[in-house]
């Protein structure tokens, strides 16, 4: 019985080893579908946003407007919420990316050089609200290190005079509320880790038993294919030939 598993291991270690490459493809395939955007949670945010509409200038210096961007983040998609003055001064940042948002900062100074780039090269053709809405998108995206994970949603707010009041900002999670992709990809990495270990482990383990069998150095050997794995597991047959 002994002997038989001993024998069988090379087989063990190119079964595992093509299951975890297949497993590693796999996981390509689910991450690309993770990052699909929900369309659930955008259009959710979009009408929380639709309901900011018809301000007077009044409510927005007041505890009301703070109180219901505070309420924005009540909901689970949202992550983060900012409220963006009509001359373009983030005047409020609450939530998962808020603390890269420095306040009383101009959206012309955080926005990314390549939209300053832009938005100067077209500038003729732009508004100057327009100017302002692409500078503030660029502003609150330019973290950028999850934006993997979120997406963003950027308005502008009109008062009764049909004026600009200012922009809210909002990133919401793209993931599906019941995560099946993200459990996927734990999954997929449990058995790609299993798979990986099993196909490492079974060709050292085969030379040791076989060049013990032998009376070679055979703590050298497992050593060796240990740390070379298949190259080194090459070499040993054909040396051992």
């Amino acid at each position: 019985m002994k002997n038989n598993i001993i024998k069988s291991l090379p087989w063990i270690a190119l079964i595992s080893g093509l299951s975890a490459i297949l497993i590693f493809v796999l996981s390509i395939f689910f991450y690309n579908h993770k990052n699909t955007e929900n369309t659930e949670n955008r259009l959710k945010s979009q009408n929380l946003l639709n309901g900011f509409q018809n301000l007077n200038a009044s409510d927005i210096s007041g505890d009301l407007f703070k109180s219901r961007l505070n309420d924005l983040l009540k909901n689970p998609e949202i992550s983060t919420v900012w409220f963006i003055s009509n001359n373009g001064t983030f005047i409020y940042a609450n939530g998962f990316l808020a603390a890269s948002t420095p306040l009383n900062r101009n959206v012309s100074e955080l926005a990314t050089s390549e939209t300053k780039e832009i938005v100067h090269s077209i500038s003729d053709n732009l508004s100057e609200e327009q100017k302002l809405l692409l500078l503030s998108a660029s502003a609150i995206q330019r973290e950028g290190e999850h934006n993997d994970i979120v997406n963003h949603l950027l308005v502008p707010i009109k008062n009764n005079n049909s004026g600009l009041a200012g922009f809210i900002g909002l990133s919401y999670n793209i993931e599906n509320k019941d995560n099946v992709w993200g459990k996927s990809i734990l999954i997929i990495g449990i058995l790609f880790f299993f798979s990986f270990i099993i196909y490492w482990i079974s060709l050292p383990v085969w030379v040791y038993f076989d060049s013990r069998q032998k009376e070679e150095k055979y703590v050298l050997w497992t050593l060796f294919v240990l740390i070379g794995n298949l190259p080194a597991y090459i070499a040993y047959l054909l040396i051992r030939k």
